[in-house]
């Protein structure tokens, strides 16, 4: 049993500036490589004390909290589960599903407990760490919304959502990464000196590999709606390659957008991403995972995930002589809760991307600094009647948009502020913010954050 949605557990991302409490990975916390043994033991999380089943009776006390919850009874359920989930014969699922019930019952806190204690004793679980931040990020969430965001304990639960909610997708990647690496394409960068960008598209609500599935097969072709930008993607990674760049894009693809392209982007399933990371110290003290396998990129984006942008925020990086990516979030839609963004969000961050001056009004003002304002990347053929896509759009529409185009062009302050260098004039304007776009992520090499 799994907690999942927006409804069950907020779907919002609260993030906040205060140290991990208690099962954080790396983030924001020091290295322990100088520590010795015994510190390091003392350390360790303590788990409460086990009690003593027979293996018959532990299968027949599952068996009737298993049962109870999946008829919907938890109460009956919860009785069951805590005379079992301290037994040796317990498993992560026993404490997901113990604690999914109790939040069910509006038992929030007791939840929080048996989360934290199943992290205790089975700290690479996947299923414990997200349905924990989900949790996390739904209490802070509504401190947020009454006001308290700023205060300690609303910091404190959003930064443990954060770092729970990342290492749950480190753990997905990993996952994947062992059973299909077989089948992936080794990266195939071009040029000395080139620097590589590699673009992560895995939206968090999404679990399966059937589910999310784009391209440019898939979205470029006749008739295609794409959602939330995936387009956008698609004509930044070709602007970024015509800069001279390795350009990488770790999404969920057909298998037939697998590889190199013609344009020269580089197409991966999104759990490559894996053999790139930084190593973390995680809750058990153990630098996982191991040094990264494949060169980590120069610049990474991640669009539309914001627990994806924390993934190379690692302490590692000074020990090891690793020098970390320019990491950026890049938005396309506006974030559910403006809480997710806080300066502690924001530190390793070199920027946040968003759509328009309206999509960074809706953001917090705290987060102006690390704004970069840019508009769809759309190519100029997507609107040209007699192109298959400028044809597909009603006229009306293709009217509205050649005409707010031209308008855009001819506001003087948008066109000094947004137009790249050396772009011919008559090109629309979306094509030159998108050069744009590629230009400033290109070129920029500060964290406008930390």
């Amino acid at each position: 049993m799994v907690a999942r949605g927006r409804r069950g557990l907020a779907w919002a991302l609260l993030l906040a500036a205060t140290a991990v409490a208690t099962a954080g990975g790396d983030e924001g916390g020091a290295s322990p490589a100088n520590e010795t043994a015994d510190e390091l033991a003392d350390k360790l999380p303590v788990t409460r004390p086990r009690v003593r089943m027979a293996s018959a009776a532990a299968k027949r006390m599952r068996g009737a909290a298993v049962n109870a919850a999946m008829a919907g009874d938890c109460a009956q359920a919860i009785v069951a589960f805590r005379q079992f989930v301290d037994t040796d014969w317990a498993t992560a699922d026993d404490f997901n599903n113990f604690a999914v019930c109790l939040q069910q019952e509006g038992r929030r806190e007791e939840a929080l407990e048996e989360f934290e204690e199943g992290i205790k004793r089975f700290y690479h679980s996947e299923k414990l760490h997200q349905n924990l931040g989900l949790l996390l990020e739904e209490l802070a969430n509504e401190d947020f919304l009454q006001g308290r965001g700023g205060e300690p304990d609303a910091a404190a639960a959003g930064n443990r959502a954060t770092t729970h909610l990342t290492f749950a997708m480190r753990l997905q990647l990993a996952r994947l990464w062992e059973k299909h690496s077989a089948t992936v394409p080794k990266q195939d960068r071009i040029g000395l000196g080139r620097k590589t960008v590699a673009i992560f598209c895995r939206p968090r609500n999404l679990e399966g590999l059937n589910e999310g599935v784009w391209g440019p097969s898939l979205v470029l072709q006749d008739g295609a709606r794409p959602e939330h930008g995936e387009d956008a993607v698609i004509f930044l990674s070709r602007h970024l390659v015509k800069l001279g760049f390795n350009v990488e894009v770790y999404a969920n693809m057909p298998k037939g957008d697998v590889g190199m392209d013609k344009f020269g982007v580089m197409w991966r399933p999104f759990y490559a991403l894996h053999a790139m990371l930084p190593p973390v110290w995680n809750g058990t003290h153990v630098l996982w995972p191991k040094l990264p396998s494949e060169k980590m990129p120069d610049v990474f984006i991640s669009w539309q995930n914001l627990e994806g942008a924390q993934l190379y925020n690692s302490s590692v990086y000074t020990a090891r002589n690793i020098t970390p990516p320019a990491s950026y979030l890049w938005l396309h839609d506006v974030v559910d809760t403006p809480s997710q963004l806080t300066p502690w969000f924001m530190g390793p961050l070199h920027g946040i991307i968003l759509m328009s001056r309206f999509h960074a009004a809706m953001t917090p003002a705290r987060v102006s600094p690390c704004v970069r304002i840019t508009h769809a990347c759309i190519e100029q053929v997507r609107f040209v009647p007699g192109t298959p896509h400028g044809e597909s759009l009603p006229a009306a529409i293709r009217m509205c948009i050649r005409t707010r185009m031209r308008r855009l062009a001819r506001t003087r302050c948008l066109a000094q502020d947004l137009a790249a260098p050396r772009v011919p004039p008559w090109q629309p304007y979306a094509k030159r913010a998108c050069a744009r776009t590629a230009a400033c992520l290109a070129l920029d090499e500060r964290g406008c954050c930390a």
